[in-house]
């Protein structure tokens, strides 16, 4: 199986598993939405990468592992942990799409990228100011603002940069 097959039979798993955490915790839960769209360009397809891959998929797998560590309900932990490593591989697949697409690209494509990704990185950066209720913190593991705020400044210096 490629790893962009893994990829999405790992993303079916975490919506699934999810849903059976955020259930036992009281949560709501919006199913995802699966499907094939319309055929992309290679532009298009190296933007959305470069957005949902090396920005978003990456905090997420920070996020993931900050849970994992920190969440005081066990079986939250050891889930997050799973998927801590299976977004760690989805970021690195990511990266690897974003270092071969690059040269197929024009340089005003390539500043498009660039900037779509600063602002994927501006609005982590907003997002990250929300305060989770301190329940929420200890049991998932969910990181404060600090914590969400030096992940970022960790990825900008060593990824994003």
């Amino acid at each position: 199986m490629t790893e962009a097959y893994r990829a999405r039979a790992d993303e079916v798993r975490h919506a699934r598993v999810m849903k059976g955490l955020a259930e036992a915790h009281h949560g709501e839960v919006t199913p995802p939405k699966l499907g094939f769209g319309a055929p992309r360009s290679l532009f298009e397809l190296a933007l959305d990468n470069a957005v949902e891959g090396c920005v978003r998929e990456t905090f997420g797998a920070a996020v993931a592992a900050l849970q994992a560590t920190h969440a005081e309900d066990a079986g939250v932990a050891e889930t997050m942990l799973e998927i801590a490593a299976d977004e760690t591989r989805h970021a690195a697949l990511s990266w690897d799409i974003d270092a071969w697409i690059r040269a197929s690209l024009t340089a005003d494509e390539l500043g498009k990228i660039e900037a779509a990704r600063r602002a994927a990185i501006a609005e982590l950066r907003r997002s990250a100011d929300a305060e989770y209720p301190l329940s929420v913190q200890k049991t998932l593991g969910m990181p404060d603002r600090k914590a969400a705020h030096r992940a970022l400044d960790v990825l900008e210096e060593s990824l994003w940069a």
